[in-house]
């Protein structure tokens, strides 16, 4: 896009008869109008002036881009190491975890609270599965849009999978 409006617009200056751009995208659809202003004045400051505003605008776009698709992902790490935790909780506590449903199931009282707590584990994979989906949706919108966060769902919850299926 940057290289078809420059080259629309730097014609203004150099050719005799330039041609405006092409509108392929809704922002040269926009700039269209932009180029016809420029156009109908004719005066070469005008015309440098405009192409200053318009190299900036795209200067702008082109950054926001850049910097969503650098960034984005980086919003994905604390989903990242909160899987990671909850994998070594798992892990570790995998022996109480048996050992507290079998003494729930026959009356003894005896297990400790945090480890009773840690057995009901639908509420810790609804709570990833919640986070998931809310950090993949933010991060195809911080990439581009919310249907690429809706398409990255799966990946998000693929890891939540592997872990309901590893109790």
């Amino acid at each position: 896009m940057y290289g078809r409006v420059s080259k629309s617009f730097g014609e203004l200056l150099l050719v005799s008869d330039p041609k405006p751009p092409v509108p392929r995208t809704i922002v040269e659809k926009e700039l269209i109008k932009l180029w016809d202003y420029a156009y109908s004045r004719g005066s070469r400051d005008a015309v440098e002036r405009v192409n200053m505003v318009v190299d900036s605008f795209t200067n702008f776009i082109r950054q926001v881009v850049r910097s969503g698709f650098l960034y984005g992902p980086f919003i994905a790490v604390s989903y990242a190491m909160m899987l990671a935790l909850t994998a070594m909780l798992l892990a570790l506590h995998a022996p109480a975890l048996a050992s507290s449903a079998v003494s729930s199931a026959s009356g003894i009282s005896s297990a400790a609270s945090i480890i009773s707590g840690l057995a009901n584990t639908n509420l810790l994979f609804t709570i990833l599965i919640i986070l998931g989906a809310s950090t993949s949706i933010i991060v195809g919108k911080a990439m581009h849009s919310i249907g690429l966060g809706i398409s990255l769902l799966p990946l998000f919850l693929a890891p939540v999978i592997a872990l309901m299926g590893w109790l």
